[in-house]
């Protein structure tokens, strides 16, 4: 279902094991690492052959060795045009014995500290660059002359190709740390944390998983973060009909959403759970906008909720779940109606204005902390309200911060953006969305109603987030590749093909 993903710390240790548990030399390593990166590079990215001058620069330490063997690799293949920029003369063993090799096969070799202008000359007069400055030992953010070269390679027209972590990335990076924009990571043995982190995964491009002959057993056995993966998921997870099913078996999902203004959003939620497969749908709409949603989609029953109506009286009957928020507003009246949804047990989706209005009802004393058995989908914006810190403070790392609320308020959240990160207070999977497609007006709102769909189903609150996240990351792919950009209701349609086609035939 998930992928390990390894912080840079986590895969240190597991590289000491490799050699010293296990009694594979760091040179075979080094070796079956470079032989990997080549032939993915011969492969996918040079597959007719000669594709310009590839200049390697290249720092100490396994990174440097990686890319240096890489290129050796690369020249005995054919690829002779190749350059090697060494930002300092101390290398080390290893990448010192690569070096030497290429040397000897004639390749020029230049200091970044001789010429610095000549250096910048090659670096924007090459067709690719193989980054192999840093890697994950890396702790702070790089200056001076390193700075100035990641520098020089991002104003270069080259296409980037980074070993194992843009140079400058590691657990540490913060928002304005110098680093590598690579178009191709290919890192190796286990994907790296800090790649599908907020800011880390602006830098590394395609990222591509490559084995270096690790041990499986150097690995630890259980982990913390992970990476959902697909349609494999939504086969796991995804509720399997049965012949005798109709609406009453698949669950009354009810939705409180709808407000002057932002009526569609209850439409795209609501409609987005049908679609999901939830047998009943009912939406609790403002008196306002009540006439307006009623004719909007037959398919949903759309109810009235009067401003003197009292929320203490709404018993939830026979819903499995509630969804509250998609264009919902910010009345205080939303405080009691939030109560009353959480004393009844049912659980759910918190999203949009009601992640606000629980905010602020929270800070006062007004609603309880405890939300087992919810799901809530902010946004970066709005966890920020939620969490109580500037978005500036989690952008980089939001794991402790999704951490620390998740095991406060006993539930799962799903942090939406270019990568959605997915926590219950103890573990992490991450989906690597990376579609602008998707960030569309709405788009949130069909995710909600997705994941509440598949909770009124049965799914509980984390299985439901998982299989939301990935349903919903699937059909805005179909969509981008069939239709380019998108309104959030085209998506609609893409979610009942995928939710059927991803379950065993009855």
């Amino acid at each position: 279902m998930t992928t390990m993903l390894l912080d840079c710390a986590a895969m240190a240790c597991v590289d000491r094991a490799a050699q010293e548990v296990y009694g594979l030399p760091a040179g075979i390593l080094m070796e079956n690492a470079a032989r990997s990166a080549a032939e993915f590079i011969i492969k996918e990215l040079f597959p007719e052959g000669e594709s310009g001058s590839v200049l390697v620069a290249a720092g100490k330490g396994n990174n440097g060795g990686d890319a240096l063997a890489a290129a050796r690799h690369l020249y005995n293949a054919g690829f002779v045009n190749i350059q090697v920029l060494l930002l300092r003369k101390d290398l080390g063993e290893l990448p010192a014995l690569h070096l030497e090799v290429l040397r000897r096969l004639g390749v020029p070799v230049f200091f970044y500290s001789d010429d610095e202008e000549k250096a910048k000359a090659l670096l924007s007069s090459s067709a690719w660059i193989l980054d192999g400055l840093f890697g994950i030992g890396l702790s702070g953010p790089l200056a001076g002359e390193a700075a100035r070269c990641v520098d020089a390679i991002n104003t270069s027209p080259a296409r980037v190709i980074s070993f194992d972590v843009p140079s400058g990335l590691g657990d540490g990076f913060r928002l304005g740390f110098p680093v590598v924009r690579a178009d191709v990571t290919v890192t190796f043995e286990a994907a790296k944390l800090c790649l599908y982190l907020p800011l880390g995964r602006l830098a590394a491009g395609r990222v591509v998983t490559l084995s270096a002959g690790f041990p499986a057993e150097a690995f630890p056995g259980e982990f913390m973060y992970g990476l959902l993966g697909g349609e494999a998921v939504l086969r796991e997870l995804l509720p399997r009909p049965r012949a005798a099913d109709y609406k009453n078996t698949r669950g009354h999902l009810a939705v409180f959403a709808g407000h002057p203004g932002t009526g569609g959003a209850a439409l795209l939620a609501g409609e987005a759970a049908l679609r999901s497969g939830a047998g009943l749908v009912s939406v609790f709409a403002d008196e306002d906008v009540y006439a307006v949603l009623a004719c909007g989609r037959r398919s949903l029953m759309v109810k009235p909720v009067s401003a003197d109506m009292e929320p203490a009286l709404w018993e939830g009957g026979s819903f499995r779940a509630v969804l509250a928020g998609p264009g919902w507003g910010r009345l205080s009246s939303r405080r009691a109606w939030l109560g009353r949804f959480l004393s009844l047990g049912k659980g759910g989706v918190l999203d949009a204005d009601a992640l606000y209005v629980y905010a602020g009802a929270y800070a006062e004393g007004v609603l309880p902390a405890e939300l087992s058995g919810w799901v809530l989908t902010p946004h970066a914006g709005e966890f920020s309200v939620l969490c109580g810190h500037a978005k500036e403070e989690f952008l980089a790392n939001p794991l402790p911060f999704m951490k620390e609320f998740c095991r406060l308020h006993g539930c799962v959240v799903v942090l939406k953006g270019h990568v959605t990160i997915i926590h219950d207070g103890e573990r992490a999977v991450f989906y690597d969305g990376m579609n602008p497609a998707l960030g569309t007006a709405g788009s949130g709102d069909v995710l909600a109603g997705i994941i509440a769909g598949l909770m009124c189903r049965g799914l509980g609150p984390w299985e439901a987030a998982l299989a939301g996240v990935s349903l919903h990351g699937a059909c805005g792919r179909l969509a981008r590749e069939e239709a380019g950009f998108f309104t959030a209701e085209e998506l609609l349609p893409y979610i009942s093909r995928e939710a059927w086609r991803n379950v065993e035939e009855i």
